[in-house]
């Protein structure tokens, strides 16, 4: 008696590598791609994300945002932590990403007549011609007529 009633060939079972989803997480939150972790798994990135879709009811690309937001956060608060320790580095690094501070104040466009008046005396001083800005200016254009 025949016990393949269809005569179709029996094949084995495919064998469906475990993934621990603990790794899988950890991997997310330190920044791996869903291709690397496949790959640390053995599998295809296609397999993984199915059996993310399979095995947590939603698709990999929004399970390894959230996994991926939650090591920034914990990323982020270790930084804090070792900046308030007083790592002047850190200090630093989060200021200037944080709080948009920088090692070179932005350049003024206009000097202080302060800073005008002190320049023409040392040109005087020095025996140069003191003359201001609007007096070259206006030289400039009476060369130009001419």
């Amino acid at each position: 008696m025949d016990s393949n009633p269809n005569n179709k060939k029996w094949r084995r079972p495919r064998y469906v590598p475990p993934i621990d989803w603990t790794m899988v997480d950890k991997l997310l939150k330190s920044g791996c791609t869903g291709s690397e972790i496949a790959g640390y798994f053995g599998l295809t990135k296609n397999h993984m994300y199915a059996r993310a879709k399979q095995e947590h009811g939603i698709n990999f690309s929004e399970y390894s945002q959230m996994k991926r937001k939650c090591g920034n956060a914990i990323l982020r608060n270790k930084q804090f932590d070792v900046a308030m320790d007083g790592d002047r580095g850190m200090l630093i690094w989060l200021g200037r990403q944080r709080l948009g501070q920088r090692d070179n104040p932005p350049i003024v466009e206009e000097m202080p007549q302060m800073l005008v008046d002190f320049i023409e005396t040392m040109k005087v001083s020095f025996g140069g011609k003191a003359t201001s800005i609007e007096n070259k200016e206006a030289e400039d254009t009476d060369e130009d007529i001419e």
